[in-house]
Formats: C-alpha cells, sequence, structure tokens
C-alpha cells in the first residue's frame, strides 16, 4: 500500500531539509533531491511492518 504524503523543503546552511507535514519526522542532505530521498527512505523505514526477531 502506498501513501502519498506532503513534504516542506527549506534551505539550512549548506544543505537542505526535508520535512514530513503530517508526520512529524524532517531528513537532510546536500541537495534538495537528497533530503527529499532521504525522508522518503525513513518514511519507509518508519512506516514498515514489524518482523520477529531471530
Amino acid at each position: 500500500m502506498k501513501r502519498v504524503f506532503k513534504a516542506s523543503v527549506s534551505r539550512e546552511g549548506d544543505g537542505f531539509v526535508a520535512q514530513c507535514l503530517e508526520v512529524d519526522m524532517a531528513s537532510q542532505g546536500r541537495t534538495e533531491d537528497e533530503a527529499l530521498a532521504n525522508l522518503e527512505e525513513a518514511l519507509a523505514l518508519h512506516f514498515e511492518a514489524p518482523r520477529a526477531g531471530l
């Protein structure tokens, strides 16, 4: 199941910060695209179904 979230990107020093507007989560990167990609990965990990430990 795919979910769509809105993100805000702002410049912070030498890089960029991408913040999810619906979930209290943010990520950063050297470029806007990198910050958004890092945010997408963080959201995917956050919503990943838990797995049983070994």
